[in-house]
Protein backbone atom coordinates (compact mmCIF):
# COMPACT_ATOMS: atom_id res chain seq x y z
CA UNK A 1 0.00 0.00 0.00
CA UNK A 2 2.78 2.43 0.93
CA UNK A 3 4.51 1.47 -2.32
CA UNK A 4 1.46 2.59 -4.32
CA UNK A 5 1.43 6.04 -2.70
CA UNK A 6 4.99 6.80 -3.86
CA UNK A 7 4.39 6.29 -7.58
CA UNK A 8 4.74 9.73 -9.20
CA UNK A 9 1.20 11.18 -9.18
CA UNK A 10 1.99 13.37 -12.21
CA UNK A 11 1.61 10.29 -14.38
CA UNK A 12 -1.50 8.73 -12.82
CA UNK A 13 -5.12 9.45 -13.79
CA UNK A 14 -6.83 11.86 -11.37
CA UNK A 15 -9.48 9.31 -10.38
CA UNK A 16 -6.62 7.15 -9.05
CA UNK A 17 -4.12 9.71 -7.72
CA UNK A 18 -6.82 11.71 -5.91
CA UNK A 19 -8.51 8.67 -4.36
CA UNK A 20 -8.24 7.86 -0.65
CA UNK A 21 -6.71 4.53 -1.67
CA UNK A 22 -3.69 6.38 -3.12
CA UNK A 23 -3.44 9.56 -1.04
CA UNK A 24 -3.81 7.97 2.40
CA UNK A 25 -1.78 4.79 1.93
CA UNK A 26 0.84 6.39 4.22
CA UNK A 27 -1.27 5.35 7.22
CA UNK A 28 0.10 1.81 7.03
CA UNK A 29 3.38 3.04 8.48
CA UNK A 30 1.42 3.23 11.74
CA UNK A 31 0.26 -0.35 11.26
CA UNK A 32 3.82 -1.61 11.03
CA UNK A 33 4.89 0.49 14.03
CA UNK A 34 2.10 -1.02 16.15
CA UNK A 35 3.13 -4.47 14.90
CA UNK A 36 6.78 -3.69 15.67
CA UNK A 37 5.95 -2.71 19.26
CA UNK A 38 4.09 -5.99 19.69
CA UNK A 39 6.89 -8.11 18.18
CA UNK A 40 9.63 -6.44 20.23
CA UNK A 41 7.59 -6.90 23.40
CA UNK A 42 7.08 -10.56 22.52
CA UNK A 43 10.75 -11.31 21.78
CA UNK A 44 12.74 -8.99 24.03
CA UNK A 45 10.79 -8.68 27.26
CA UNK A 46 13.60 -10.07 29.45
CA UNK A 47 16.28 -7.37 29.41
CA UNK A 48 17.50 -7.31 33.01
CA UNK A 49 21.24 -6.59 32.84
CA UNK A 50 23.45 -4.04 31.10
CA UNK A 51 24.98 -6.90 29.11
CA UNK A 52 21.60 -8.16 27.85
CA UNK A 53 20.65 -4.56 27.00
CA UNK A 54 23.87 -4.18 25.00
CA UNK A 55 23.31 -7.48 23.15
CA UNK A 56 19.72 -6.50 22.37
CA UNK A 57 20.75 -3.13 20.88
CA UNK A 58 23.57 -4.69 18.86
CA UNK A 59 21.17 -7.24 17.37
CA UNK A 60 18.59 -4.59 16.48
CA UNK A 61 21.28 -2.32 14.97
CA UNK A 62 22.65 -5.21 12.89
CA UNK A 63 19.12 -5.98 11.72
CA UNK A 64 18.41 -2.44 10.51
CA UNK A 65 21.68 -0.86 9.47
CA UNK A 66 23.05 -2.83 6.47
CA UNK A 67 19.97 -2.22 4.31
CA UNK A 68 19.61 1.35 5.57
CA UNK A 69 23.23 2.07 4.63
CA UNK A 70 22.85 0.34 1.24
CA UNK A 71 19.74 2.27 0.17
CA UNK A 72 20.93 5.62 1.55
CA UNK A 73 24.25 5.14 -0.29
CA UNK A 74 22.39 4.45 -3.56
CA UNK A 75 20.27 7.58 -3.13
CA UNK A 76 23.36 9.59 -2.22
CA UNK A 77 25.27 8.54 -5.34
CA UNK A 78 22.32 9.20 -7.64
CA UNK A 79 21.62 12.59 -6.05
CA UNK A 80 25.28 13.63 -6.31
CA UNK A 81 25.58 12.53 -9.95
CA UNK A 82 22.25 14.12 -10.88
CA UNK A 83 23.09 17.47 -9.31
CA UNK A 84 26.59 17.58 -10.83
CA UNK A 85 25.99 16.26 -14.35
CA UNK A 86 22.26 16.65 -14.99
CA UNK A 87 21.39 19.80 -13.06
CA UNK A 88 19.37 21.31 -15.91
CA UNK A 89 16.98 18.31 -15.84
CA UNK A 90 16.24 18.68 -12.11
CA UNK A 91 13.29 20.81 -11.02
CA UNK A 92 14.93 21.87 -7.74
CA UNK A 93 18.73 21.40 -7.79
CA UNK A 94 20.31 20.81 -4.39
CA UNK A 95 23.71 21.82 -3.05
CA UNK A 96 26.28 19.18 -2.13
CA UNK A 97 26.33 20.26 1.58
CA UNK A 98 22.54 19.85 1.71
CA UNK A 99 22.79 16.35 0.21
CA UNK A 100 25.52 15.48 2.72
CA UNK A 101 23.40 16.74 5.62
CA UNK A 102 20.40 14.65 4.59
CA UNK A 103 22.64 11.60 4.23
CA UNK A 104 24.16 12.02 7.68
CA UNK A 105 20.68 12.61 9.11
CA UNK A 106 19.52 9.22 7.83
CA UNK A 107 22.68 7.28 8.68
CA UNK A 108 22.56 8.49 12.30
CA UNK A 109 18.88 7.51 12.68
CA UNK A 110 17.97 11.14 13.31
CA UNK A 111 15.74 11.90 10.32
CA UNK A 112 12.51 11.60 12.30
CA UNK A 113 13.70 14.38 14.63
CA UNK A 114 14.73 18.03 14.20
CA UNK A 115 18.16 17.44 15.82
CA UNK A 116 20.23 17.56 12.61
CA UNK A 117 17.81 18.88 10.00
CA UNK A 118 14.09 19.22 9.39
CA UNK A 119 14.10 17.04 6.28
CA UNK A 120 13.09 13.39 6.14
CA UNK A 121 16.66 12.55 5.23
CA UNK A 122 18.07 10.60 2.30
CA UNK A 123 15.62 7.93 1.07
CA UNK A 124 12.64 9.59 2.75
CA UNK A 125 10.80 6.43 3.90
CA UNK A 126 13.82 5.78 6.15
CA UNK A 127 12.39 8.30 8.65
CA UNK A 128 10.36 5.42 10.09
CA UNK A 129 13.56 3.38 10.54
CA UNK A 130 14.84 6.30 12.62
CA UNK A 131 11.64 5.99 14.66
CA UNK A 132 12.18 2.24 15.04
CA UNK A 133 15.70 2.71 16.42
CA UNK A 134 14.59 5.42 18.84
CA UNK A 135 11.77 3.15 20.06
CA UNK A 136 14.16 0.19 20.40
CA UNK A 137 16.50 2.20 22.63
CA UNK A 138 13.60 3.52 24.70
CA UNK A 139 12.10 0.03 25.05
CA UNK A 140 15.44 -1.40 26.16
CA UNK A 141 15.97 1.28 28.81
CA UNK A 142 12.43 0.94 30.18
CA UNK A 143 12.65 -2.87 30.24
CA UNK A 144 16.05 -2.79 31.94
CA UNK A 145 15.00 -0.52 34.80
CA UNK A 146 11.25 -1.09 35.22
CA UNK A 147 9.06 -3.92 36.42
CA UNK A 148 6.05 -4.95 34.35
CA UNK A 149 3.40 -2.70 35.94
CA UNK A 150 5.63 0.37 35.93
CA UNK A 151 6.61 -0.42 32.35
CA UNK A 152 2.96 -0.47 31.25
CA UNK A 153 2.29 2.77 33.14
CA UNK A 154 5.31 4.47 31.53
CA UNK A 155 4.20 3.46 28.06
CA UNK A 156 0.73 4.85 28.72
CA UNK A 157 2.32 8.14 29.85
CA UNK A 158 4.58 8.20 26.75
CA UNK A 159 1.60 7.55 24.45
CA UNK A 160 -0.45 10.32 26.10
CA UNK A 161 2.40 12.88 26.04
CA UNK A 162 3.31 12.07 22.42
CA UNK A 163 -0.38 12.31 21.47
CA UNK A 164 -0.64 15.76 23.10
CA UNK A 165 2.36 17.04 21.13
CA UNK A 166 0.98 15.42 17.98
CA UNK A 167 -2.34 17.18 18.57
CA UNK A 168 -0.63 20.57 18.69
CA UNK A 169 1.52 19.69 15.68
CA UNK A 170 -1.60 18.82 13.65
CA UNK A 171 -3.21 22.07 14.74
CA UNK A 172 -0.47 24.31 13.39
CA UNK A 173 2.04 24.48 16.22
CA UNK A 174 5.71 23.49 15.78
CA UNK A 175 5.55 24.48 12.10
CA UNK A 176 8.79 23.65 10.32
CA UNK A 177 9.90 21.08 12.89
CA UNK A 178 10.30 17.43 11.94
CA UNK A 179 8.46 15.61 14.75
CA UNK A 180 7.73 12.35 12.93
CA UNK A 181 9.13 10.40 15.89
CA UNK A 182 5.93 11.28 17.77
CA UNK A 183 4.00 9.00 15.41
CA UNK A 184 6.36 6.20 16.33
CA UNK A 185 6.16 6.72 20.08
CA UNK A 186 2.36 6.51 19.93
CA UNK A 187 2.10 3.49 17.63
CA UNK A 188 5.08 1.52 18.97
CA UNK A 189 3.93 2.16 22.54
CA UNK A 190 0.46 0.97 21.65
CA UNK A 191 2.07 -2.13 20.13
CA UNK A 192 3.68 -2.93 23.47
CA UNK A 193 0.33 -2.48 25.24
CA UNK A 194 -1.10 -4.85 22.62
CA UNK A 195 1.53 -7.42 23.61
CA UNK A 196 0.39 -7.21 27.24
CA UNK A 197 -3.29 -7.47 26.25
CA UNK A 198 -2.53 -10.45 23.97
CA UNK A 199 -1.49 -12.45 27.05
CA UNK A 200 -5.05 -12.35 28.36
CA UNK A 201 -6.71 -15.74 28.09
CA UNK A 202 -9.36 -14.84 25.53
CA UNK A 203 -10.38 -16.48 22.26
CA UNK A 204 -12.53 -14.71 19.68
CA UNK A 205 -14.96 -16.35 17.31
CA UNK A 206 -13.54 -16.54 13.77
CA UNK A 207 -16.45 -14.38 12.55
CA UNK A 208 -14.62 -11.40 14.08
CA UNK A 209 -12.24 -11.63 11.12
CA UNK A 210 -14.99 -10.15 8.93
CA UNK A 211 -14.37 -6.87 10.76
CA UNK A 212 -10.68 -6.78 9.79
CA UNK A 213 -11.08 -5.46 6.19
CA UNK A 214 -13.25 -2.64 7.56
CA UNK A 215 -10.68 -1.81 10.27
CA UNK A 216 -7.91 -1.77 7.67
CA UNK A 217 -9.63 0.24 4.91
CA UNK A 218 -12.04 2.54 6.77
CA UNK A 219 -9.26 4.67 8.39
CA UNK A 220 -8.00 5.62 4.91
CA UNK A 221 -11.43 6.87 3.93
CA UNK A 222 -11.95 8.75 7.21
CA UNK A 223 -8.52 10.42 7.10
CA UNK A 224 -9.11 11.39 3.47
CA UNK A 225 -12.40 13.11 4.27
CA UNK A 226 -11.67 14.54 7.72
CA UNK A 227 -8.00 15.05 8.51
CA UNK A 228 -7.21 15.81 12.13
CA UNK A 229 -6.20 14.38 15.48
CA UNK A 230 -9.22 12.09 15.91
CA UNK A 231 -8.84 10.38 12.54
CA UNK A 232 -5.04 10.52 12.10
CA UNK A 233 -4.12 9.48 15.63
CA UNK A 234 -7.02 8.03 17.62
CA UNK A 235 -9.07 6.11 15.03
CA UNK A 236 -6.00 5.11 13.01
CA UNK A 237 -4.08 3.54 15.89
CA UNK A 238 -7.17 2.04 17.53
CA UNK A 239 -8.12 0.35 14.24
CA UNK A 240 -4.71 -1.22 13.79
CA UNK A 241 -4.57 -2.24 17.47
CA UNK A 242 -7.89 -4.07 17.08
CA UNK A 243 -6.91 -5.57 13.72
CA UNK A 244 -3.79 -7.25 15.11
CA UNK A 245 -5.57 -8.32 18.30
CA UNK A 246 -8.38 -9.99 16.32
CA UNK A 247 -5.88 -11.83 14.11
CA UNK A 248 -4.01 -13.01 17.21
CA UNK A 249 -7.15 -14.30 18.90
CA UNK A 250 -8.98 -15.94 15.97
CA UNK A 251 -8.31 -18.92 13.76
CA UNK A 252 -10.25 -18.21 10.58
CA UNK A 253 -9.56 -17.71 6.89
CA UNK A 254 -7.48 -14.52 7.26
CA UNK A 255 -5.29 -16.16 9.89
CA UNK A 256 -4.76 -19.11 7.53
CA UNK A 257 -4.05 -16.77 4.61
CA UNK A 258 -1.43 -14.81 6.55
CA UNK A 259 0.33 -18.07 7.42
CA UNK A 260 0.66 -19.25 3.80
CA UNK A 261 4.22 -19.60 2.51
CA UNK A 262 3.80 -16.82 -0.06
CA UNK A 263 2.64 -14.18 2.42
CA UNK A 264 5.15 -15.35 5.03
CA UNK A 265 7.94 -14.88 2.49
CA UNK A 266 6.63 -11.46 1.45
CA UNK A 267 6.64 -10.61 5.14
CA UNK A 268 10.34 -11.48 5.28
CA UNK A 269 10.95 -9.20 2.29
CA UNK A 270 8.87 -6.33 3.71
CA UNK A 271 11.83 -4.35 5.10
CA UNK A 272 13.67 -4.58 1.77
CA UNK A 273 10.53 -3.71 -0.18
CA UNK A 274 9.97 -0.70 2.06
CA UNK A 275 13.46 0.78 1.73
CA UNK A 276 13.94 -0.16 -1.94
CA UNK A 277 10.62 0.96 -3.36
CA UNK A 278 10.99 4.75 -3.56
CA UNK A 279 14.18 4.79 -5.63
CA UNK A 280 12.97 2.04 -7.96
CA UNK A 281 9.59 3.72 -8.44
CA UNK A 282 11.26 7.03 -9.28
CA UNK A 283 13.48 5.35 -11.87
CA UNK A 284 10.77 3.13 -13.38
CA UNK A 285 8.05 5.81 -13.57
CA UNK A 286 10.34 8.34 -15.25
CA UNK A 287 11.87 5.76 -17.58
CA UNK A 288 8.38 4.63 -18.61
CA UNK A 289 7.29 8.23 -19.19
CA UNK A 290 10.29 8.79 -21.49
CA UNK A 291 10.00 5.43 -23.28
CA UNK A 292 6.27 5.73 -23.99
CA UNK A 293 6.49 9.53 -24.38
CA UNK A 294 3.75 10.00 -21.77
CA UNK A 295 4.52 12.94 -19.51
CA UNK A 296 0.97 13.52 -18.35
CA UNK A 297 -1.64 11.46 -16.47
CA UNK A 298 -2.44 8.30 -18.40
CA UNK A 299 -4.05 4.97 -17.55
CA UNK A 300 -1.05 3.12 -19.01
CA UNK A 301 0.88 3.99 -15.84
CA UNK A 302 -1.37 1.75 -13.73
CA UNK A 303 -0.11 -1.51 -15.33
CA UNK A 304 3.39 0.01 -15.21
CA UNK A 305 2.88 0.44 -11.46
CA UNK A 306 1.95 -3.26 -11.21
CA UNK A 307 5.07 -4.29 -13.16
CA UNK A 308 7.16 -1.96 -11.00
CA UNK A 309 5.77 -3.64 -7.89
CA UNK A 310 6.77 -7.07 -9.20
CA UNK A 311 10.27 -5.81 -10.04
CA UNK A 312 10.63 -4.29 -6.56
CA UNK A 313 9.73 -7.66 -5.00
CA UNK A 314 12.30 -9.40 -7.24
CA UNK A 315 15.01 -6.84 -6.41
CA UNK A 316 14.12 -7.05 -2.71
CA UNK A 317 14.58 -10.82 -2.80
CA UNK A 318 18.28 -10.19 -3.49
CA UNK A 319 18.75 -7.36 -1.01
CA UNK A 320 17.09 -9.55 1.62
CA UNK A 321 19.50 -12.43 0.97
CA UNK A 322 22.72 -10.50 0.49
CA UNK A 323 22.27 -7.25 2.43
CA UNK A 324 19.80 -7.98 5.22
CA UNK A 325 20.81 -11.56 5.99
CA UNK A 326 24.40 -12.02 4.80
CA UNK A 327 25.75 -8.55 5.63
CA UNK A 328 23.52 -8.35 8.71
CA UNK A 329 24.89 -11.62 10.11
CA UNK A 330 28.46 -10.49 9.51
CA UNK A 331 27.81 -7.19 11.26
CA UNK A 332 26.09 -8.97 14.17
CA UNK A 333 29.09 -11.28 14.63
CA UNK A 334 31.46 -8.30 14.68
CA UNK A 335 29.34 -6.37 17.16
CA UNK A 336 28.78 -9.31 19.51
CA UNK A 337 32.53 -10.00 19.60
CA UNK A 338 33.26 -6.42 20.65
Amino acid sequence: MILISHYDNRYLPAYFSESFFYEEAWIYVEFFLVLSGFVIGLNYNEINTIKSFSIYLKKRFARLYPLLFFTVALFFMIDILSNIFFEKYINTPESIPSIMLRTIDSLLFMNSTPLISNSLGMNEPSWSISVEMICYVLFGIITLFCKRRLKIALYIVIIVLAAIFRYYKLNGYFIGYNLMFLRGLISFGLGYILYEVSKWNIVLNKSFEYIVPVLVILPMYLVHNAKGFITEVVILNASFFLTILILLKTDGFLTWLLNTKTLQYLGKLSYSIYLNHLLLLLIISRAAALFFDINEPNIVHIPILVVAGLFIVLFSNYTYKYVEVKAGNQLKKLLLKA
